[in-house]
């Protein structure tokens, strides 16, 4: 690929970040996040902390239920410190409502909440290592972090999390990065805003196929592209993702929309015309109920 057709292939999948972020940071908690100790937890945890493969979906809405009673607890004994006995009772709360509210009772399935590698678990969990460093919050702290020049602590912070690895990491702090329109030019270590999923090795590997296969390097790379294309890191990021997992789908289709513009906007009109049949099925369903009629589409 031509510098001057990677350039283009850059900007234009940076240019899809738009689209993930009205999706997918639109969301109140994620403003609120900045304002508010229990939202910045409850966003972590709702969103990042159990994005792993493989997750139970059960996983974070159980710890969205702990973290809104621990803060209903603080209101009582005034209180807006994370200490290691609060974790210790978040856990216990956490293996409660998974056996009470998750579980089935017909056959007595019970939840596997599995402990090694839960966020909420008291032992190297969120709460526990906030604890440890005395963070009330935790997007707090990560944006001002990253601002002062300290990415890579706020890096190892996230990652030392229980069941939090690398990718998740870079996640999370290239969102709030984002959310908190932090000036790129000026953040140190900034590939470690660059989680590496399927869909940005493969941008990668059809963008500069001969990038060494070690992380940071890859992570490095796509800072580098990103420099000399004139576009946010970040929002390449974001793009890549959302047009690989939620429009292209498949490699050989990815990799032929970078490649061609062309084809790019055929999958983009593609999307829509699906996205448009959807509403209007969506709207022809609410009439009909609105007319208390059977719906035949």
């Amino acid at each position: 690929m031509t510098s001057d057709n990677q350039q283009r292939a850059v900007q234009f999948l940076a240019t899809v970040s738009s689209i993930y972020t009205k999706n997918f940071l639109s969301d109140p908690m994620f403003k609120n996040q900045f304002f508010s100790e229990e939202q910045a937890l409850i966003c972590f945890l709702k969103a990042y902390a159990y994005a792993r493969q493989g997750a139970a979906p059960a996983y974070p809405k159980i710890a969205v239920k702990c973290i809104e009673r621990m803060f209903q607890q603080r209101e009582k004994n005034v209180s807006n410190v994370s200490t290691i006995s609060e974790a210790e009772l978040a856990w216990k709360e956490y293996e409660k409502i998974a056996v009470l509210d998750f579980s089935l009772v017909n056959n007595k399935k019970k939840v596997k909440i599995n402990q090694t590698r839960n966020p909420l678990n008291n032992d190297g969990g969120i709460l526990s290592r906030m604890a440890s460093k005395s963070v009330t919050n935790i997007a707090i702290f990560v944006r001002d972090s990253i601002k002062s020049g300290n990415t890579k602590e706020a890096y190892n912070f996230i990652k030392s999390v229980r069941g939090v690895g690398e990718k998740i990491s870079s996640f999370y702090l290239r969102d709030i990065a984002w959310l908190a329109k932090i000036d790129e030019t000026k953040i140190s270590d900034i590939h470690l805003l660059q989680p590496m999923d399927t869909w940005l090795e493969q941008a990668i590997h059809i963008l500069e196929p001969n990038t060494s296969t070690k992380l940071e390097e890859k992570q490095t790379k796509i800072v580098e592209m990103c420099i000399k294309a004139h576009v946010s890191s970040c929002e390449f990021n974001q793009g890549a993702w959302f047009f690989g997992s939620q429009i292209a789908k498949e490699f050989d289709t990815f990799k032929k929309a970078v490649n061609n513009i062309g084809k790019a906007q055929n999958l983009l009109e593609q999307h829509l015309e699906e996205k448009e049949k959807y509403v209007e099925d969506l709207k022809q369903i609410l009439t009909c109920l609105h007319e208390n009629r059977q719906c035949i589409l």
